[in-house]
């Protein structure tokens, strides 16, 4: 627990994060051995804080900011420079939620990835 308030302090330091209603939620990990957190900003969740190993920091931060253009994905906001942690924005829901099928939107995702190389 003592890396996240780094971590936070760090975010409100550099005026990513406005110290006023704030909360925090770690999450379920997805495929990797990392740490994940939800920021709440009023009750909304805004971002998303992953704490990883720096192999693993350093893939998401170059897949995400290669891709920067595919609306289906997260935008970065900050990495930390030693790639302990990356900071990208919330999207809400399931990887369907508001995106229509399945279908739909793999296509959309599969056009907009190739669209960016």
């Amino acid at each position: 627990m003592e890396k996240i308030n780094e971590i936070m302090d760090l975010l409100i330091n550099k005026g990513l994060v406005i110290n006023e209603h704030l909360e925090l939620k770690k999450l379920k990990s997805g495929t990797t051995e990392g740490i994940l957190y939800t920021i709440l900003c009023k009750k909304l969740p805004t971002f998303v804080i992953k704490i990883d190993h720096p192999m693993e920091i350093s893939a998401t931060e170059e897949f995400l900011l290669a891709y920067r253009k595919v609306k289906l994905l997260p935008d970065v906001h900050y990495t930390d420079h030693k790639k302990e942690f990356i900071v990208y924005s919330y999207i809400p829901g399931e990887t369907h939620y508001h995106r229509g099928s399945k279908l739909e939107w793999m296509k959309i995702l599969t056009q907009e990835l190739f669209q960016s190389l």
